[in-house]
C-alpha cells in the first residue's frame, strides 16, 4: 500500500489500522449496551419504547452530526474534527455510567452520538484522501467490515461487563476506549492540504454542502444508489434494536446463546465485504445490485415463515439480509464517493447522513407493538427490499 497523502509518524497500513481502530471502537457505542436492555426495562421501570430513545437518539443526533461534519472537515481539516469526536465520545461515556435515569442516559447517549457521527464522516473521508486506485477499494472495502466487528465483538463484551458489575461498567469501557481513541487521533497528520479546504465560515459551508447534496441527490442514479444502501441499512439496525428482546425475552435463550447467534450474524456481515471485493471482479455494479436485492427478499421470506422457528432458525434466514447488506455498503460507498476532491466530503455526508437517518427509523419501527418482533421484522425487510428494487428500476436500470 502507499499513501497519496504522507503521514509523519505513521505508514500506510499503520495510518488505516489507527483509523481503523478509531471507528470500530466508537461504534461499539451503538449496541455494547443491548444485552442490558432487558434488565434496564426493569430497573428503570419504564417500557421498551420508551427506554428505545437512548438507541433512536443516538442514531438520529449522530445522524445530524454526520452532515454536520462534511463542512466542519472540509474547512479546518480531518484532524482537528477527529480529536475532537474522540474527546466528546469519551465525556459524554462517563456520564452515562453515572446515569439514574432514561432521560439522563439519553442526554449523554445524545454526546456519544455527536463523537460518533463526526468521526463517521470524517474517517471516510481520511480514507479517500489517503490512498488510490485498487489501496482505496481495498481500505474502503476494510472500513465497512469493521464497522460490523464492533456489533460482533459488543454482546460479548456488553455481556462480560454485565458479569462483572452490571450496565454501568459497560459505558466506563467505553470512556476507557475514548481516551484510547484521543490518543490515536494526535499521532494522525492532516490529510487536507490549506488550499484544499473551504474558504467560507461554517455556515456557509453547510450550506454549501446542503446545496452540494441537492445537486448530488438531484442525479437519478446518485439518488436510487443512495436511498438503495440507506434502505437496507433500516432492518439491519432494526434487528439490533430487538435482537434481545426475541432472544432472551421471547426464545427464552441464553445469554451464551444470544451472543452466538448475534455474532454469527455479524460475522455474516463482516465477512460480506470481502465477498464484495471477489464478487465485484465478474460482475458490473448495475447487476451486483441487482443481486442484492434479491438476497434481501429472500431474507425477508425466509425470516416469515422459518425464522419464529428459534434462534438457530432466525440466524440462518436472517443471514441472507446481513450478506446482502454488507456487500451493498461498500459497493455503494465506492461508486457514490467517485466524486471530484471538492465535493468528496459533501458526498460521504449526504450518504452516511441518510443510511444513519434510515438506520434510526429501523430502531422506532421495529420497536412498535408488532403481534410478533419477528413477523414485523420480517415484514420490514421485504418492504425495504421491494422498494430498493422500484428505486433500481427507475434510477439505475438503464
Amino acid at each position: 500500500m502507499q499513501l497519496a497523502s504522507p503521514q509523519k509518524r505513521l505508514g500506510p497500513r499503520a495510518f488505516l489500522a489507527c483509523i481503523l481502530v478509531i471507528n470500530t471502537t466508537l461504534i461499539l457505542a451503538i449496541d455494547m449496551y443491548v444485552p442490558a436492555l432487558p434488565g434496564l426495562l426493569h430497573e428503570f421501570d419504564t417500557t421498551a419504547s420508551f427506554l428505545n430513545l437512548t438507541m433512536f437518539m443516538f442514531m438520529f443526533v449522530s445522524a445530524l452530526a454526520i452532515l454536520v461534519s462534511g463542512p466542519l472537515c472540509d474547512k479546518f481539516g480531518r484532524k482537528p474534527v477527529l480529536v475532537a469526536s474522540a474527546a466528546i465520545f469519551a465525556l459524554s461515556s462517563v456520564g452515562c455510567a453515572l446515569s439514574t435515569s432514561v432521560l439522563m442516559l439519553t442526554v449523554f447517549r445524545v454526546g456519544q452520538a455527536i463523537g460518533f457521527g463526526l468521526v463517521e464522516t470524517d474517517v471516510t473521508a481520511l480514507i479517500k484522501d489517503a490512498y488510490t486506485d485498487k489501496d482505496l477499494k481495498f481500505a474502503m472495502s476494510l472500513l465497512q467490515s469493521l464497522v460490523i466487528i464492533g456489533p460482533v465483538l459488543a454482546p460479548f463484551l456488553g455481556t462480560l461487563f454485565l458479569s462483572i458489575g452490571g450496565w454501568r461498567e459497560i459505558f466506563v469501557a467505553l470512556a476507557v476506549m475514548g481516551a484510547v481513541d484521543l490518543l490515536l487521533a494526535l499521532l494522525v497528520t492532516e490529510t487536507l492540504l490549506p488550499e484544499q479546504r473551504l474558504a467560507s465560515g461554517v455556515l456557509p459551508a453547510l450550506r454549501d454542502t446542503l446545496s452540494r447534496g441537492r445537486a448530488l441527490l438531484s442525479r437519478r442514479a446518485f439518488s436510487a444508489m443512495a436511498l438503495i444502501v440507506a434502505l437496507a441499512g433500516l432492518p439491519y439496525m432494526g434487528y439490533i434494536a430487538v435482537a434481545s428482546y426475541i432472544l432472551l425475552d421471547d426464545f427464552g435463550a441464553s445469554y451464551f446463546v444470544y451472543n452466538l447467534v448475534y455474532a454469527g450474524t455479524c460475522g455474516v456481515s463482516v465477512l460480506a465485504p470481502f465477498v464484495y471485493l471477489r464478487v465485484s471482479k465478474v460482475m458490473r455494479p448495475k447487476p451486483l445490485t441487482l443481486l442484492c436485492i434479491v438476497l434481501g427478499l429472500a431474507g425477508a421470506a425466509l425470516t416469515w415463515f422459518f425464522g419464529p422457528w428459534g434462534p438457530l432458525a432466525l440466524f440462518l434466514c436472517f443471514a441472507p439480509y446481513a450478506l446482502m447488506e454488507g456487500i451493498i455498503r461498500p459497493h455503494a460507498f465506492v461508486v457514490l464517493l467517485d466524486q471530484p476532491p471538492e465535493q468528496v466530503g459533501s458526498a460521504s455526508a449526504i450518504v452516511n447522513f441518510m443510511y444513519t437517518v434510515f438506520g434510526a427509523i429501523g430502531t422506532v419501527v421495529m420497536t412498535l407493538p408488532w403481534a410478533s418482533y419477528v413477523g414485523g421484522l420480517a415484514i420490514v425487510m421485504g418492504a425495504c427490499s421491494v422498494l430498493m428494487l422500484l428505486f433500481y428500476a427507475a434510477g439505475l436500470r438503464k
